[in-house]
C-alpha cells in the first residue's frame, strides 16, 4: 500500500491493459482491506455502477462501467522519462555481445550516441503508462528539440499533467492527446505558456465537450475564445467531423455565437482542397450555409439541399487534407 499515491482519487489507472480512472479508495465491506473503485473507459469491462449490496460508493457515466481492485491490480503509470527510456534507449552492451567486428562495433556505438535522447525531434508514447512529467526540469534537459510528441492513450489525469510537460518542450509544434480523460483546469489562461509554440493539436476520443467548458469558463461563448482557451491554435486536427457535429450540436452555442470567425468567414481552398471548391459552387460557402433555422442540417438534407453526391464527401471527409483546417483566430 505504500505504492499507492496520496491523490489516488482522479487519477488513471492500468488494469489487465483496460484504461480505467479511480473514483473510490476504501473499505468495502463485508470484506477487508482496501479497494480501488474504477470507472473502465470501456463499460463493457466493468460490473456495476459503483454501488455494492445497496451501498453506492462511487458513480459511473454507465450503469455497468464500474468495479472494484484491488490496489496492487492497478498500475498508476511512469514518469514521461521513464516512458521515453522505454521506447528509446538501447543497452550497448548488449548490441555489443555479438561477435562484431571492431568496424561494425564503432559504428554501432556511433549509431546508439546519434540516438541520444537529445536528438529527438519526435518522441511516440501512444498507450504507454505516462502519468506526469517526473523530477522538474529534467524533460528540458534530456529531450529538449521535441517538436511532435504522442501522448495519446497514456494516464494522463488533467490538463496539468500535460502543460507540465510541454512547458519544457519549447519547440512543440504537434501534440496527439486522444484517447485520453484530461479534466479541465480551473483556470484555463494559467497554463497558455505551457503551449505558445503549438500549431496542431489531436482531441480525437478525450470526450471533451462544449458544457464542459462552458461550465469552467461561462465568459466562452464563441469559438474563437474557445480556440483561444486551446492555447491559441492555428491548426486542429479532426477526424469524423461531421458525426461529431451532429453529436454535439445540441450543446453548441447559438450560431450567432460563432459569427464571424466561422459562421460569416467563407471556406478558403488550397490547390489540394478541391473538395471545398466543389461546396462552394454547390453553394456551401460558410459554416453558416450548413444551418437552417438555427438547425444543422442533416447529412441527407445537405446532400439534397446543395445537390451534393453523398460519395463525394465520403472521397473528403477520408482524405489527409481535410483532416488538418486552418482556422482564422482573431
Amino acid at each position: 500500500l505504500s505504492d499507492l499515491p496520496e491523490d489516488a482519487v482522479g487519477r488513471r489507472v492500468s488494469c489487465g491493459g483496460e484504461r480505467a480512472t479511480v473514483r473510490f479508495v476504501g473499505p468495502v465491506p463485508p470484506t477487508t482491506g482496501l479497494w480501488l473503485g474504477v470507472e473502465w473507459d470501456n463499460p463493457d469491462r466493468g460490473k456495476h455502477d459503483g454501488s455494492h449490496e445497496g451501498v453506492s460508493y462511487f458513480t459511473c457515466r454507465h450503469p455497468t462501467g464500474g468495479s472494484f481492485v484491488r490496489p496492487v491490480k492497478a498500475s498508476f503509470g511512469v514518469d514521461y522519462l521513464a516512458a521515453v527510456r522505454q521506447v528509446y534507449e538501447m543497452d550497448t552492451e548488449d548490441v555489443l555481445s555479438e561477435d562484431v567486428s571492431s568496424s561494425s562495433s564503432k559504428r554501432i556505438k556511433w549509431f546508439i550516441k546519434e540516438r541520444s535522447f537529445q536528438s529527438l525531434t519526435s518522441v511516440l508514447l501512444g498507450g504507454r503508462e505516462v502519468n506526469g512529467c517526473g523530477a522538474d526540469g529534467e524533460i528540458r534537459k534530456t529531450t529538449p528539440n521535441v517538436e511532435w510528441l504522442d501522448l495519446s492513450g497514456t494516464l494522463l489525469s488533467c490538463w496539468e499533467d500535460v502543460s507540465s510537460i510541454t512547458e519544457q518542450l519549447v519547440r512543440l509544434e504537434g501534440l496527439q492527446l486522444s484517447s485520453n480523460r484530461l479534466t479541465l483546469p480551473s483556470d484555463c489562461l494559467a497554463h497558455r505558456h505551457a503551449f505558445c509554440s503549438l500549431k496542431v493539436l489531436v482531441l480525437n476520443s478525450s470526450q471533451l465537450t462544449w458544457p464542459q467548458v462552458c461550465t469552467r469558463h461561462p465568459s466562452i461563448i464563441s469559438l474563437d475564445v474557445f480556440l483561444y482557451f486551446f492555447f491559441c491554435l492555428f491548426v486542429l486536427q479532426l477526424k469524423n467531423v461531421w458525426y461529431r457535429a451532429h453529436q454535439h450540436v445540441g450543446d453548441l452555442p447559438p450560431i450567432s455565437h460563432l459569427s464571424p470567425i466561422w459562421g460569416n468567414v467563407c471556406f478558403k481552398a488550397g490547390r489540394a482542397d478541391g473538395g471545398f471548391r466543389t461546396w462552394a459552387h454547390k453553394g456551401v460557402q460558410k459554416v453558416a450555409d450548413l444551418y437552417k433555422d438555427g438547425s444543422l442540417l442533416t447529412f441527407d438534407q445537405v446532400c439534397q439541399t446543395y445537390d451534393i453526391p453523398k460519395k463525394h464527401f465520403l472521397k473528403i471527409f477520408t482524405s489527409k487534407t481535410f483532416h488538418h483546417v486552418k482556422i482564422q483566430t482573431h
